[in-house]
C-alpha cells in the first residue's frame, strides 16, 4: 500500500521505500530491512527506555527495477500449491521478463527455460508488472520442479498481442 508520497506503507522502514525502485521478493525485502534501519547506538532513550529504529544511510545499493519495457505475457492461472504459487505469481500478473526473455516473439522459448531450469533445479527471475495503474513492478524467483499437478510451473501464461 502506498502512503501519499508514494513511500510504502504497513512495512518497517516504508518511509525509505518508494514504488519506483521497490523489489517485493521476500529475500530482497528482508535485505531491505536490514540495511534501512538500525537501533540508536545508545540503545534506548532516557524518556521511555526505548528508542525506536531511525533510519540510517543504506549500505547495499538497491537494484533498479526496469520501469519502461513494456508486458509480453498475461499470467491467466496459478495452481494452488504449484512451484508458480511458492514463487508469489499471482493471476492478472503482466511479465516484464522471463529469464531472458522480455519479447512476445521469443514466447515459444518460455517451456524449453522452465524445463532447462527444472531439470538444473535452478530459478528462473522473473519480472511483472502488479499495479498497472502505477506501474508496480516485482521480481520475482521462480523453481520449476515436478510436483502433483501439470507441468513444472503451475501457471498458465498467454502472449500479449498488440
Amino acid at each position: 500500500m502506498a502512503n501519499w508520497d508514494g513511500s510504502c506503507a504497513g512495512i518497517e522502514g516504508g518511509e525509505n521505500i518508494k514504488f519506483d525502485t521497490l523489489i517485493t521478493d521476500k529475500e530482497e525485502g528482508a535485505r531491505i530491512r536490514e540495511t534501512q534501519m538500525v537501533v540508536d547506538d545508545e540503545g534506548m532513550s532516557s524518556s521511555n527506555n526505548y528508542s525506536a529504529p531511525r533510519p540510517v544511510q543504506q549500505q547495499q545499493q538497491r537494484r533498479h527495477v526496469d520501469t519502461s519495457t513494456p508486458p509480453f505475457a498475461n499470467v491467466e492461472s496459478v495452481q494452488p500449491n504449484s512451484p508458480a504459487e511458492s514463487a508469489d505469481l499471482k493471476i492478472g500478473d503482466q511479465i516484464v521478463r522471463f529469464g531472458n526473455v522480455s519479447r512476445v516473439d521469443d514466447f515459444k522459448t518460455i517451456g524449453t527455460i522452465v524445463q532447462d531450469a527444472a531439470d538444473r533445479n535452478s530459478a528462473i527471475k522473473i519480472l511483472v508488472v502488479r499495479d498497472r495503474s502505477r506501474n508496480v513492478r516485482v521480481e520475482l524467483e521462480l523453481r520449476p520442479r515436478e510436483w502433483a499437478g501439470r507441468g513444472n510451473s503451475g501457471a498458465y501464461i498467454t502472449p500479449i498481442i498488440t
